[in-house]
């Protein structure tokens, strides 16, 4: 990292890693796991202030970080861009900062609003585990609390375990009343 005011990436053939830190590519039906991993790996090079603007573009009279600013932020711009599908790519077309395409992005597929809240509280008030797998079944709550998250509606590990409890069959009492019966602390993740 540069000591300067502004955080550059190397993007050269020795340092292009962050790229690969990204595994999902944005198709559109899956924005939280996509938006979760890039977060990171901005944040873990300090770079999430250029899509998020709290690392806003100075002024062009102070021309050394304008340019260098202009620089890094297409370097995210384009890497932001790699990390799209086609159909996600098409979406963006007209941006001209990182932080447009990642505004774009939020608005299009992030849930959002009270149509959104309810129609994923029905969505977990209806999940049932029926013939998925366990672990499919978890997932699934899993990504529906993590939608709520999003849209600021998080859940509790209590809220979890109980739609957990609540969408499995008799076949499970014997796991239900184990879970019930605790008496320290137990987390949605150790299920």
């Amino acid at each position: 990292m540069s000591s300067s005011s502004i955080n550059q990436i190397n993007f050269g053939a020795s340092g292009n890693h962050i790229p690969q830190l990204i595994l999902v590519r944005l198709d559109g039906s899956n924005y939280i796991v996509w938006r979760f991993q890039v977060e990171n790996a901005l944040l873990s090079h300090e770079l999430l202030g250029y899509v998020n603007g709290t690392n806003p573009c100075p002024s062009r009279s102070m021309t050394e970080p304008y340019t260098q600013w202009v620089k890094q932020d297409h370097y995210i711009f384009s890497w932001l861009l790699s990390s799209l599908t086609k159909t996600a790519l098409a979406q963006v077309v007209g941006s001209k900062t990182s932080k447009d395409v990642w505004e774009t992005l939020k608005s299009l597929y992030s849930p959002r609003g009270i149509a959104s809240f309810i129609g994923l509280r029905n969505e977990l008030d209806a999940l049932r585990k029926n013939d998925l797998s366990m672990t499919a079944y978890l997932q699934k709550l899993k990504v529906l609390g993590d939608k709520l998250a999003t849209i600021g509606e998080p859940l509790t590990n209590s809220q979890l375990i109980h739609h957990v409890l609540n969408g499995i069959s008799p076949d499970y009492d014997a796991f239900s009343i184990a879970i019930i019966t605790r008496t320290d602390e137990l987390s949605f993740a150790s299920l």
